[in-house]
C-alpha cells in the first residue's frame, strides 16, 4: 500500500518542530505546539515502521526533465521560485492586496492565473488576487467541470461577485473555510445540472448559511489519499494535515 502521504507529512512536522525549537521561545503556547507535533510525528513514523517502509525511502532516481526556455522544468518548481516572488511583489505595486471574490484582505493570499497562455511572462491582467479558501474552492468546482481555467474562473467571478447584491455572498464566503465548501460540495456531486447552475444553487446555500450539519468523512484510503494530494497542490496545509490524519485511522482499521 502507498503511504508516501504520511511520509511526506512527517517530513513536513519534522520541519515544523524544527523552527519551533530554533525560536528558544519558552512560551506555553509554543511548547504546547511542539508537544502536539511531536505527538504527530510519533504517530505518524509508527504507522511507517507497521507497515514495514523505512521512513527514509530510496532516493528515486531523477528523471531528466528538458527545461523550458525560461529556466523552469515545471510549474510547481516556477510558483516556489524568486523569480515568481518578483512578479507577485511587483503585481501588488499596482494592486490592491485583497480578495477578487470574497474581499478578504486578511487570509493568505494567493495570485490565481486566469489563463496559462503566457506562463512566466505573464500580464497584469493573466492575474487575479485570491485568498487561500477561494483560490482552492475555484480549483474545486474546475476539477469537478474539468473546465479550462479560463472559463472556470470567469464563472467563478460572475457568481461570487460583480455586483452589489453579491455583498451578502462575499460576507458569506469571507466566514466560509474550504473544507466546508468541500463537504457542501460533496453532497451536491450528484446533482445533474450545467457548471453555472451547480455552482449557483452551491453559493445560494453558502450565502444562507445551509451548510448542513454532517461531517462528510471519505469512506475508503484510495479516495482519502486523492483528496491529500488535491489538498496539497492548493497550498491548504491545515486540510492537508486533517487528511493524513483521517487516511492513518482507516490504516490502522484494516
Amino acid at each position: 500500500m502507498d503511504i508516501q502521504s504520511i511520509k511526506i507529512s512527517a517530513k513536513q512536522l519534522k520541519r515544523n518542530i524544527a523552527k519551533l525549537k530554533k525560536k528558544n521561545s519558552k512560551s506555553e503556547k509554543t511548547i504546547r505546539a511542539i508537544e502536539r507535533a511531536e505527538r504527530k510525528l510519533k504517530k505518524r513514523i509508527a504507522v511507517i515502521d507497521a507497515f514495514g517502509v523505512s521512513e527514509k525511502s530510496e532516493p528515486r532516481r531523477k528523471k531528466k526533465v528538458k527545461q523550458n526556455k525560461f529556466g523552469f522544468s515545471d510549474y510547481n518548481k516556477y510558483i516556489n521560485s524568486t523569480e515568481w516572488a518578483a512578479r507577485k511583489a511587483s503585481y501588488y505595486e499596482n494592486h490592491h492586496k485583497e480578495c477578487r471574490s470574497c474581499g478578504s484582505d486578511e487570509r493568505e493570499m494567493h495570485l490565481h492565473h486566469r489563463t496559462y497562455a503566457r506562463i512566466y511572462q505573464e500580464e497584469d491582467g493573466d492575474l487575479l488576487p485570491l485568498c487561500s479558501e477561494c483560490h482552492a474552492m475555484l480549483h474545486l468546482f474546475q476539477k469537478s467541470f474539468k473546465l479550462p481555467v479560463e472559463d472556470a474562473t470567469s464563472i467563478w467571478l460572475s457568481v461570487t461577485n460583480g455586483t452589489s447584491k453579491k455583498k451578502k455572498i462575499r460576507s458569506a464566503l469571507r466566514e466560509l473555510s474550504y473544507q466546508q465548501f468541500q463537504n457542501l460540495w460533496k453532497r451536491r456531486a450528484k446533482a445533474v445540472l450545467p457548471p453555472v447552475r451547480h455552482l449557483e444553487k452551491t453559493i445560494e446555500r453558502v450565502a444562507k448559511g445551509d451548510l448542513g450539519a454532517r461531517n462528510d468523512f471519505i469512506k475508503d484510503p484510495d479516495t482519502v489519499k486523492k483528496s491529500i494530494a488535491f489538498s496539497q497542490r492548493t497550498g491548504i496545509l491545515a486540510d492537508y494535515d486533517r487528511k493524513v490524519d483521517l487516511l492513518i485511522k482507516k490504516l490502522e482499521r484494516q
